[in-house]
């Protein structure tokens, strides 16, 4: 009877060490299976399963974690209903990632994300507002999307990746990596990289969502793709091409049935870097492809190494945009596109129309301050890139104005969409690389500059760079603060720095104090801290007000991460005591 016990005990603990490994060997066998339709709030927060099309019904808000990954096979996608949200604010430290279930992943493995919103698009017939919105149903049944209020808001992607996707889901459409249809400018898109997916990078059908810091890599079709009516907004904005695949940096258009069917297609870009492949076998795309009535306003922006034309313009509706002012292409930089050419003849133009200009005449020549000269990009290797130019490099003379109007960061006083020194991809991309740290005081007094997620445009620590007006305006200002490596208990101070150089500190509750009456912001501190120091809720911070953050810690404590959770435009400073 104890031999039989033993026996199978034994045989039980093998077992369970089997189910372990192949547990481990199924690599997300232990996710939540999420299916079906969500049709009340959710929080996903652990790593998730994707099982079919999952679809988001309005009202309900899906919640995503920092740090969750979510894992989709063939067949699978998530799509966000009209009125529904998608809440996903992943950190640099702990981004969400949507990705292939498979262990040796590749392009086509899973659908894609997919937000449908209220906004305008032109695709929807007649209609008006409000008696009669448009409404138009997304390709590969992603749901309906479009309508009236362009400030609609479907959530927030902060931080997230999105991978290895763009499964062909009806045998005639594939998925883009993220599809945004008729989503409002109340959404906000920032900090996102689309990777290796089959289709386009990002796709807008209609809408004015604005996109900022985007880095989409390695699509095998377009990057960045537009249609139906979109008038958003972007900066600091990336496509990189692959090795083996790709084709267009962008492809913009305005609605094929209609050329001119309002709204036009004009979204507003500035700070872009569009990076081509000589190593595709079929050579690619253009950088910049605009058709079918599409206005495009882009400056501060870089366009190399594509195959073919640098920029072409197609259609008569197109051209038109250059006599109206609708279509401007200025202060950038091209070079080595087209085997050095840059722009072609236009021989690809609709049959019957020759425009009266070529696009080069038009880049070259209408366009006053556009240069064909080589960046000096660091490396725009794929396999170990770095598109930082260096500190010589002309993208630091001849840029344009950024528009003051509350989302342009404005101080962007240069083109592409990276400075010399900053790499806002680093951390949480899948380009690699480390998140930036501040050095580590060694003695008393010492000032850091920290610029924590914008590209900065001056190292003297004694000025700096306003907060973002437009998240001022949206009532949202959350300053976290992140310390790392203690030593010891110790006291920690925060406080604020005015151009004048004047530092005011803030105590535990919140008091405003001058230095000689400072007291810490957390005392005998123990353990790591990244968390709120101040919150607003419609709180307006005056336009053209400049202050920067500053930290005061003893020696030898290092600050790994300073910034603002609704934008984190500004400069952080570090004050050893």
């Amino acid at each position: 009877m104890l031999r039989e016990t033993i026996y199978h005990w034994s045989l039980k603990t093998i077992q369970g060490f089997m189910l372990a490994l192949g547990l481990m060997w199924a690599g997300t066998a232990l996710a939540l299976d999420a299916q079906g339709d969500i049709t009340t709030n959710t929080t996903w927060g652990e790593d998730v399963q994707l099982t079919g099309v999952v679809t988001v019904k309005a009202p309900a808000v899906l919640t995503i974690s920092p740090g969750v990954t979510i894992y989709g096979n063939a067949t699978t996608a998530l799509i966000i209903e009209r009125g529904a949200k998608i809440m996903a604010i992943g950190t640099p430290e702990e981004p969400i990632v949507f990705t292939s279930n498979s262990i040796s992943p590749t392009r086509m493995d899973w659908g894609g994300l997919a937000i449908n919103g209220y906004a305008p698009i032109n695709n929807a017939g007649a209609f008006s507002c409000p008696g009669n919105p448009p409404n138009a149903v997304g390709e590969a049944g992603m749901g309906e999307y479009g309508g009236c209020d362009p400030h609609d808001s479907s959530g927030i992607l902060r931080y997230v990746r999105i991978e290895y996707g763009g499964y062909r889901m009806d045998g005639e459409n594939e998925w883009n990596a993220l599809t945004l249809q008729g989503v409002g400018d109340g959404t906000i898109i920032e900090y996102v990289q689309c990777h290796m997916n089959s289709d386009d990078g990002i796709e807008f059908f209609g809408g004015t969502v604005n996109a900022r810091n985007i880095l989409n890599s390695g699509c095998a079709d377009d990057h960045f793709d537009w249609t139906n009516g979109y008038t958003g907004k972007a900066q600091f904005i990336v496509a990189h091409k692959a090795d083996d695949d790709g084709d267009r940096g962008i492809e913009g258009d305005n609605l094929k049935a209609d050329n001119v069917a309002q709204p036009v297609s004009h979204p507003t870009v500035y700070n872009m870097t569009l990076v081509g492949n000589a190593n595709i076998p079929d050579g690619g795309g253009e950088g910049i492809l605009l058709r079918r009535g599409s206005a495009m306003t882009l400056k501060n922006s870089i366009v190399t190494g594509f195959q073919k034309a640098a920029v072409d313009l197609d259609n008569e509706a197109t051209f038109v945009g250059i006599n109206t002012g609708d279509l401007v292409i200025d202060n950038c930089i091209f070079y080595d596109n087209l085997d050095g050419q840059n722009f072609n003849a236009d021989e690809s133009d609709e049959e019957g129309y020759t425009p009266t200009v070529t696009t080069g005449d038009f880049i070259t020549s209408i366009m006053s301050y556009n240069r064909v000269v080589d960046p000096g990009l660091a490396s725009t290797s794929f396999q170990s890139p770095d598109l930082r130019p260096d500190m010589f490099s002309p993208v630091f003379a001849g840029a344009a104005a950024v528009p003051a109007d509350g989302f342009f960061v404005e101080n962007a006083d240069f083109i592409g969409a990276f400075d010399s020194e900053y790499d806002w991809t680093k951390g949480w991309t899948s380009f690699g690389g480390s998140l930036p740290r501040i050095p580590v005081p060694t003695g008393f007094h010492e000032y850091w500059y920290y610029p924590q997620n914008y590209p900065y445009t001056s190292a003297n620590p004694s000025l700096s760079r306003p907060i973002s007006f437009g998240c001022m305006d949206r009532g949202e200002l959350d300053i976290r603060i992140g310390l790392h490596s203690f030593a010891s208990p110790m006291d920690i101070y925060c406080g604020l720095m005015l151009p004048d150089g004047i530092i005011y500190t803030i105590g535990e509750n919140m008091q405003i104090r001058g230095l000689s009456d400072m007291q810490p912001w957390k005392r005998s501190q123990t353990h790591s801290v990244y968390e709120n120091i101040l919150s607003g809720s419609g709180f307006s911070w005056p336009h053209g007000l400049y202050a920067g953050f500053v930290m005061a810690v003893p020696a030898g404590t290092n600050v790994a991460t300073m910034g603002m959770d609704a934008c984190g435009y500004f400069w952080g400073f570090l004050l050893a005591l």
